[in-house]
C-alpha cells in the first residue's frame, strides 16, 4: 500500500495553490506554535500530524498526549523505525510504509469550529553532487505551504484522513464523523499579520544562516587544504633534515677519526712542551665531544628512519644499570653526584636490547648529572607500570628541576634546557630525544615530572617484562 504524495494531490485539487520553500527551523517554529494554540483554546478540533519517521514523533510524543487531553480526534502518522505501530489509545496512531510517500512530507492540520491552519510540505533533497554542510539537519528545505485558509486547510484534511482509513479501515466512520462535525460555512480565517511578520523573519534569518555556513565550510574547506600542503611541506622538510643529518655524520666521522689519531700520537710524544701538551689535551677533548656529537645524530637518524634492527632477550635491569655506572664513574669522577640505586635483585627481567637498555639508562643518568651539583643526589626506583607486564623506572635528582611548560620540550632534538647561547654544561641536546625513541620503540613510554625551577626532577619511562610479578617500590631516601 504505497500513496503518492500528498502535495501533488493538493495541488491536483486546488491548482490555484503557490508553494514556497521553508528551513526545517521555520516549520518547527510553526508547528509549535499551532499546538500551542490547540492546547491554549477549547476549541476541540481535529488534529493530523504526520511524521516523517518514529523518531521525529518521539520528540514531540509528550506534546500529543497533552493535546489528546483537548479533542477525540488526534491522528498521528510515522513511518515506524522501532515500537510505533497501528494503535488506538489516547490517540490513534498510524504506521505507514517507510517507501510512501509520506515519508519524505511533512503535515500538521488543527481544524476546529473557529479556527483553521495547516502545514503541508515536501523535503527537497539536496544535491547529491555536494558536499554535506556544516548544519546538515538546519538547512533541511521543504516545499510546501503553510496556511490559516480554512477551504485548503478542510481539503488537507480530507486528503490525509483518506490516507489514514487506507492503513485503518476500522477508523472510517470516527474520520467522517470528525469531518463533517467541522464542516463549515465559516469565511477563510485571514492569518494574523504578527504571524506572518514571524514566519518572514524566521527564513531571512535560516537564508542569512545558511549563507553564513556555506561561506564557513568555502573557508574551512580553504583552510585544510592549506595545512595540508603545509603537512607535506614539513614531511619534506623533516626527511631533508634527517638526510643531511646522516649524510653530514658519515662525512664527517672519517675525517675526525684521522685528527683524533694525529692528536693521541702528539699527545704521547715525550718531545713536547708542557703549554703544548695543554693545548693537544684541550683538542683531543673537543675531538672526543665532537666524535660523540656526530655518534648522536647518526644514532638519531638511525631510529627515526627505522633502520635498527630491534632483537629483545630477558635482560637484568640491575645489571645493565651497573655498566651504566661504571661508564659515569670513569667520566665524572670525584664530580659524580651521590647516585643510590633502590632497584631489587630480584625484579623481573626486562624484554629489550641490553646494549640500548645501557645507552638509555646511561644518557638519562648522564642528563641527571650535568644539571646535579656534586653535592646533590640522584636516585633509582622502580615500581609496576600501569599497563599488565610493565616495570616504570624512576631517575630522579635533586638538580635544576624543569619549569612545567617544558616538561615536554626536553624531549625534542636539540634542546637545552638553559639555552643555547647561555649553556653552563656539555651536551648535544640529541639525549632525550634518542631515549624517547627507544623506549617508544620497545612499545614504551616516557616522561618527565618536576615541581619546578630548582626543585629537581624525575624521569619515568616503562619497559615491558615477560613476568607479571613485579617487585614492590624502592623506598624514596
Amino acid at each position: 500500500m504505497v500513496s503518492q504524495s500528498l502535495l501533488d494531490d493538493l495541488v491536483a485539487a486546488m491548482p490555484q495553490i503557490r508553494l514556497q520553500m521553508y528551513f526545517k527551523s521555520s516549520l518547527t517554529a510553526l508547528s509549535h506554535a499551532m499546538e500551542d494554540q490547540v492546547l491554549a483554546n477549547q476549541d476541540a478540533p481535529l488534529v493530523i500530524a504526520s511524521f516523517q519517521r518514529e523518531r521525529f514523533y518521539r520528540q514531540e510524543a509528550h506534546r500529543y498526549l497533552r493535546i489528546s487531553e483537548q479533542s477525540d480526534q488526534v491522528y498521528v502518522l510515522a513511518a515506524p523505525e522501532a515500537e510505533f505501530c497501528h494503535a488506538s489509545g489516547q490517540y490513534e496512531t498510524i504506521a505507514f510504509l517507510p517507501q510512501d510517500a509520506l515519508a519524505q512530507e511533512w503535515h500538521l492540520v488543527v481544524l476546529g469550529q473557529t479556527s483553521a491552519g495547516c502545514i503541508v510540505c515536501r523535503e527537497v533533497k539536496p544535491d547529491e553532487q555536494k558536499p554535506p554542510e556544516l548544519h546538515e539537519d538546519q538547512s533541511r528545505r521543504f516545499e510546501g505551504l503553510w496556511t490559516f485558509n480554512r477551504q485548503i486547510v478542510f481539503k488537507v484534511a480530507e486528503l490525509l484522513l483518506q490516507r489514514i482509513v487506507q492503513y485503518r479501515p476500522e477508523l472510517a466512520a470516527k474520520a467522517r464523523a470528525g469531518l463533517s462535525s467541522r464542516q463549515s460555512q465559516t469565511p477563510p480565517t485571514d492569518p494574523d499579520p504578527f504571524a506572518e511578520r514571524l514566519v518572514t523573519y524566521l527564513q531571512v534569518g535560516q537564508y542569512k544562516l545558511d549563507k553564513a555556513y556555506r561561506q564557513m565550510a568555502t573557508i574551512q574547506a580553504e583552510a585544510y587544504a592549506n595545512l595540508k600542503e603545509h603537512h607535506q611541506q614539513l614531511e619534506a622538510l623533516d626527511r631533508t633534515r634527517s638526510n643531511l643529518i646522516a649524510i653530514t655524520g658519515h662525512e664527517l666521522r672519517t675525517p675526525l677519526s684521522t685528527i683524533q689519531v694525529c692528536l693521541e700520537s702528539l699527545a704521547t710524544d715525550p718531545a713536547i712542551d708542557p703549554m703544548r701538551q695543554v693545548m693537544v689535551q684541550t683538542a683531543l677533548a673537543d675531538a672526543e665531544r665532537m666524535r660523540k656529537l656526530i655518534q648522536d645524530f647518526l644514532t638519531l637518524s638511525r631510529l627515526e628512519s627505522g633502520r635498527v634492527a630491534w632483537d629483545p632477550e630477558p635482560q637484568s635491569l640491575v645489571d645493565a644499570l651497573d655498566l651504566a655506572m661504571g661508564s659515569l664513574r670513569t667520566r665524572y669522577g670525584v664530580a659524580l653526584p651521590k647516585i643510590r640505586s633502590n632497584l631489587k635483585v630480584d625484579l623481573p627481567p626486562v624484554m629489550v636490547d641490553a646494549e640500548w637498555l645501557v645507552e638509555v639508562l646511561t644518557k638519562l643518568l648522564d642528563n641527571a648529572c650535568k644539571f646535579t651539583t656534586p653535592q646533590g643526589r640522584i636516585t633509582i626506583n622502580s615500581q609496576p607500570g600501569d599497563r599488565p607486564q610493565t616495570l616504570e623506572v624512576i631517575i630522579a635528582d635533586t638538580g635544576r628541576g624543569i619549569e612545567a611548560d617544558r616538561l615536554e620540550t626536553v624531549f625534542e632534538r636539540f634542546h637545552q634546557e638553559e639555552g643555547a647561547l647561555r649553556r653552563s654544561t656539555g651536551g648535544t641536546g640529541l639525549g632525550l630525544a634518542i631515549c624517547r625513541q627507544v623506549i617508544a620503540a620497545w612499545g614504551g613510554t616516557i616522561w618527565a615530572t618536576s615541581k619546578g625551577k630548582n626543585k629537581g626532577s624525575q624521569f619515568h619511562f616503562t619497559l615491558p617484562v615477560d613476568d607479571r610479578k613485579l617487585a614492590p617500590s624502592g623506598s624514596n631516601e
